[in-house]
């Protein structure tokens, strides 16, 4: 899987929306070939799976993370 620090550098490159969330195409890579996408999806089941750590979590949120797309569809 891709490496989580530089995951974490690139994501929050990426342009937020109106809402200030980020949210990558699953087959976003960015200009140096990093997969973002897939990283972001790596994130999130780590978090269904209750495998990362709190302060990242909230780090990740602070940064525009969405976890559940299915929450954000229905509003």
């Amino acid at each position: 899987p891709p490496h989580p620090q530089d995951g974490f550098s690139q994501f929050r490159k990426f342009p937020v929306n109106s809402r200030g969330q980020r949210l990558v195409p699953s087959q976003h890579k960015t200009s140096t070939g990093f997969q973002l996408g897939l990283w972001q999806n790596y994130q999130r089941q780590a978090y269904k799976k209750l495998i990362i750590a709190e302060d990242r979590v909230a780090k990740l949120e602070k940064a525009g993370m969405v976890w559940d797309l299915q929450v954000l569809l229905s509003h």
